[in-house]
Formats: C-alpha cells, sequence, structure tokens
C-alpha cells in the first residue's frame, strides 16, 4: 500500500491567533481525532484505491498531555464496538517497567462489516532505561515513557 500523509485545514488556527483567541487556538490547532492530536494516513492499493486509514497517536503534539495518549483506544473501541475485539497482551520485554501501576502492551484486531479489519496497538510503560525519578539527582522526569495507539483500518479483500 501507499500512505498519504493527511492533516486538517488550518485556517481557524490562524484566524483564532490572528485574534488572539487561545482557547480556540488550542481547539482548532494540529490534526486530532477525539480530541488526541495524531498522525493522519490514508492507505492506497496498488490501483490508487482508498483501501484503509491509519491513526497514530502524536507525541510531539503539546496541546494534549501525552501521557493520555494511549486512552485514545477507550474512544476507538467505542466507535467500532467494545465487542469482539481479539486482543493480546505482550509481556514486558527486559527492562520495560509499568507507569506507576499501570503497564500496557496489548496488540488487537477486530473483523468489521464490509468488510474491513481493525487493527490496534496501545502501549503505555517505561522503556529501558527511563525512570520516574532521576537515579542521580532524585528529581522526577518529565517524559520518560511511552503512551502510544497505532490503529489501522484496512479493507479485506
Amino acid at each position: 500500500m501507499r500512505e498519504v500523509y493527511l492533516r486538517y485545514d488550518d485556517e481557524l488556527e490562524y484566524w483564532a491567533k490572528a485574534n488572539d483567541l487561545p482557547t480556540e487556538v488550542e481547539r482548532y490547532s494540529g490534526t486530532k481525532v477525539y480530541d488526541f492530536p495524531v498522525v493522519l494516513s490514508a492507505l492506497f492499493d496498488e490501483a490508487g484505491t482508498l483501501a484503509g486509514l491509519r491513526i497514530v497517536s502524536d507525541p510531539r503534539d503539546t496541546t494534549r498531555s501525552r501521557d493520555e495518549a494511549y486512552t485514545l483506544r477507550n474512544f476507538l473501541t467505542a466507535r467500532f464496538g467494545r465487542d469482539g475485539w481479539n486482543c493480546t497482551d505482550l509481556p514486558p520485554a527486559e527492562g520495560e517497567e509499568p507507569v506507576g501501576r499501570t503497564f500496557i502492551k496489548q496488540d488487537c484486531n477486530k473483523t468489521l462489516g464490509g468488510p474491513s479489519l481493525a487493527v490496534m496497538q496501545t502501549r503505555y510503560f517505561r522503556k529501558k532505561g527511563q525512570h520516574q525519578f532521576d537515579p542521580q539527582s532524585s528529581k522526577e522526569t518529565k517524559g520518560q515513557f511511552e503512551s502510544t495507539v497505532h490503529f489501522e483500518l484496512t479493507l479485506v479483500k
């Protein structure tokens, strides 16, 4: 498949900036799904026909706390039905640890009508070498965790 990156029209964001409306700037900035910043792509087959969509949480966008990115999965499963997902909880690799008491490393898929296939990977944990508190200074670290959702919806031939 060929992937084409998409982004939402930013005209309203620039209008809000020009009018010094910070709430509206935040509301209209970036490409979002269920108010989560995302990288959005259309997937095309060899014939040039739209065959799927890809949604990946975007850790670069600061309009929403990055540690919440993994909760995008709740909105996607609600949209496509909470039942019928085939999920596998993967064990931590060496050095991977929970964030607080939460460790999520899950791969899911679900066949939908049409026929289409939804595939979703959710991650929320600390990678090897990441810590809540710096081992040298004992100060709390920021951003040392993975919190992502990778979702694809494709037509099944």
